[in-house]
């Protein structure tokens, strides 16, 4: 039972620990600005490979509708960001 209670504590003293190292190394950075937009479309630059044999059924992949999926999923993290959320 003490052997337990000494492996808890030291798993909280850890991530207390880690947590304020953290904490403290984010507290001295500026806010970095924001990425500025490319001259020109990447999404449209991307380099289209041949499929090797054996693999044609990824080739039904659309990253284009992926892409969109992720930017869904983000978006969320992004709207609580500019809410002020951190």
């Amino acid at each position: 039972m003490l052997n337990r209670f000494a492996r808890v504590a030291v798993a909280v003293a850890v991530t207390t620990v880690f947590g304020l190292v953290a904490r403290a190394q984010r507290a001295g950075r500026p806010d970095q600005p924001p990425v500025a937009p490319h001259s020109n479309n990447i999404d449209s630059s991307y380099p289209r490979m041949p499929l090797p044999p054996g693999a044609e059924t990824d080739g039904r992949l659309n990253g284009a509708r992926m892409k969109q999926f992720v930017n869904e999923v983000t978006g969320v993290s992004r709207k609580s960001r500019d809410d002020g959320e951190r």
